[in-house]
């Protein structure tokens, strides 16, 4: 087995926060096209009444994509990264740790989340596709500038081989 990287990708999921999102991303599109048509009727320029799909088409594009997130964390010589996309953008890099120096990385049940809020992390990451995730584990270590955060992800059994690997007294 190759033990120098892995990585998983994992879109999430359009529940909760999410799906309120997208709810509400369409209501926006529906009341611009609304009151695009009533302000073409009210001032009389039907001719803009084109412009409605071509800027309705803008407007989608660049709001949606923040209801498509894709979340993907990268093991690579020993080093975990977390890197986020938003529809078709291009991934942004959210956090970084050896692997070594995490100080737990275990299961994210009921005592996961007691752990993690001991913990008291400066930032959470949340690369989980959604709350209630199976496969779900936390990591708790320190960032390069010194805060204590949390990341949780979906652990697959290659994921779980690999940190193992690299720091086999923290990982449950």
């Amino acid at each position: 087995m190759e033990f120098n990287s892995y990585e998983f990708a994992s879109e999430k999921k359009i529940k909760g926060a999410l799906k309120l999102r997208a709810v509400l991303l369409v209501f926006l599109y529906v009341v611009y096209v609304l009151v695009t048509f009533f302000l073409i009727t009210v001032f009389k320029v039907v001719p803009l009444g084109a412009l409605i799909p071509i800027t309705l088409w803008i407007l989608v594009l660049c709001s949606w994509r923040f209801v498509k997130i894709d979340n993907k964390y990268v093991v690579e010589s020993g080093v975990m990264c977390l890197k986020r996309r938003y529809g078709n953008s291009k991934p942004k890099k959210l956090t970084e740790f050896h692997v070594k120096d995490a100080i737990a990385i275990a299961p994210l049940d009921e005592k996961g989340r007691e752990a993690i809020a001991a913990f008291k992390p400066e930032k959470s990451f949340d690369a989980l596709p959604y709350s209630e995730c199976e496969r779900g584990y936390y990591a708790l270590y320190t960032d390069g500038t010194g805060k204590r955060c949390a990341l949780c992800f979906m652990a697959t059994d290659e994921a779980l081989k690999i940190l193992s690997f690299y720091n086999g007294k923290t990982v449950r």
